[in-house]
């Protein structure tokens, strides 16, 4: 597909670790930038935070296939944030409805909430899924949730992170005792399967999005140069 210049990129951003905030920027030239509004405990609540996410996609890319009120393209929609919220944009890239849930709580609740996407009612005709995930110091709860089909990741995480571990360990958030994937293992595992990931690794570094404004700075022109290249330019 040739890439129409006019249109724009559409990034979602559940920015905050605990808390989102609500609103819409257009930046003239640039992405379209928008920010769904949940609070961020653990299962259920992240869950929920990422189901207003997943309507989100689906609210743009509805429109962007009938007035196009943002000027963007139905097939370049990626989703970022920081903590909770790069919890969430890893969950949208890799979890899917064919996937086994292994959790009770997880499962109870997409059982009663619509499944992996949300409940959106009778509007199933346009797609929720994203086009690729960025996330700023993220996990997901199953790495078997990593298959070929799993959005395009570009990942950053620093070393010892202390509330969301870059290895497979238990989440120092709420002590709660859940384990989960950062970019550590969540990285080796979309290369095992055969799909697209970066990672971007700070060493030695025991903080949790302690990131400098030179590296955040990279790590979104890293994430722009592999988005473009493996998404929007490839289609």
């Amino acid at each position: 597909m040739k890439l129409n210049k006019k249109l724009k990129a559409l990034v979602i951003l559940p920015v905050f670790g605990a808390m989102m905030l609500q609103g819409c920027t257009d930046g003239s030239g640039g992405p379209v930038f928008a920010t769904p509004t949940n609070q961020i405990p653990v299962i259920t609540s992240t869950t929920a935070a990422t189901h207003d996410m997943f309507a989100a996609v689906w609210y743009f890319r509805a429109d962007a296939l009938d007035a196009n009120t943002f000027g963007i393209s139905a097939d370049a929609i990626f989703v970022s944030g920081e903590s909770a919220g790069a919890v969430m944009s890893a969950i949208a890239a890799t979890l899917d409805p064919d996937d086994t849930i292994v959790s009770t709580a997880l499962a109870d609740y997409h059982a009663a909430n619509g499944g992996v996407y949300g409940d959106i009612g009778d509007f199933t005709d346009v797609s929720t899924e994203v086009n690729g995930a960025l996330a700023f110091t993220g996990a997901i709860l199953d790495l078997d949730w990593v298959d070929e089909n799993s959005k395009p990741l570009y990942a950053a995480h620093e070393e010892f992170d202390p509330i969301l571990p870059c290895g497979t360990a238990a989440e120092g958030a709420h002590f709660s005792g859940l384990v989960v994937s950062g970019a550590c293992t969540l990285v080796p595992a979309y290369e095992a399967a055969g799909a697209l990931a970066e990672f971007y690794f700070v060493a030695a570094v025991v903080d949790h999005v302690g990131y400098s404004d030179e590296q955040e700075a990279e790590i979104i022109h890293g994430a722009a140069v592999f988005f473009l290249e493996n998404v929007i330019w490839a289609q």
